[in-house]
């Protein structure tokens, strides 16, 4: 066992023995417990991030995985092809219901292939954002398409490596911008709790396939993953 030397302001190193104190131990110890759990999580997070990169993705819905079960979303946004738009990402990127559908399924390589480059990107830089709500629609839509229902161990699977993104939890402050996003905009239910979701957890763009890209709410611009290019400064 190493000793080492850190340095902190004097209000923090009092802080740490009172709070030592109180758990019964030491403020050397509470610091190598804290690095000992750093290093838990990272290696936890490159664990689900090999699992997540090197999954086969033989599930193959197309058309029955179209329809998110959950909470009603918007119809996908028609018309012209909309202005590509290029992104240095600075801060978390939150990812919907549907993006996480599309990079499952191999039916649509087209539209696979994009969600595939943006996820592993936001997976390499560590800022990709999910909530509890669309993980449960997630399982819920892929282990209930009609034609081709994907294997519930496999579902389960792909949230647990997802859960390393620490999935924001729907609370009430979050139902409060939710509220307040569909009382200005008249967008789906779904689809302010997605966006909302996303403020509170500091994102400054929602990964989307049915609002209109570019289009912004409450801070929060909309990226769809077949017109953006994604990059780190």
């Amino acid at each position: 066992m190493k000793n080492v030397t850190i340095t902190v302001d004097d209000p923090v190193l009092e802080w740490a023995r009172i709070e030592a104190a109180r758990r019964g131990t030491s403020v050397s110890r509470m610091v190598g417990d804290f690095l000992g759990e750093m290093q838990r999580r990272e290696d936890a997070y490159e664990r689900a991030y090999l699992a997540w990169r090197t999954d086969e993705r033989t599930w193959r819905a197309g058309a029955a995985a179209q329809r998110i079960h959950g909470f009603e979303r918007s119809p996908a946004h028609v018309g012209e092809a909309p202005q590509p738009l290029q992104r240095s990402l600075e801060l978390p990127v939150f990812v919907d219901t549907a993006v996480l559908v599309a990079a499952e399924d191999g039916a649509d390589a087209a539209l696979q292939a994009p969600v595939l480059a943006c996820l592993d990107l936001l997976w390499r830089e560590r800022l990709g954002r999910v909530s509890s709500q669309v993980l449960a629609e997630f399982y819920d839509t892929v282990t209930r398409a009609a034609s081709a229902p994907m294997p519930h161990g496999d579902a389960r699977a792909a949230i647990r490596r997802y859960h390393s993104w620490t999935p924001w939890q729907i609370d009430a402050a979050t139902l409060e911008t939710a509220w307040a996003l569909e009382a200005r905009h008249q967008l789906a239910w779904g689809d302010c709790l997605a966006l909302a979701a996303a403020q509170h957890s500091g994102c400054a763009s929602l990964l989307s396939l049915s609002l209109p890209q570019g289009a912004q709410y409450g801070g929060v611009e909309v990226l769809h993953p077949l017109h953006c290019a994604l990059a780190v400064p």
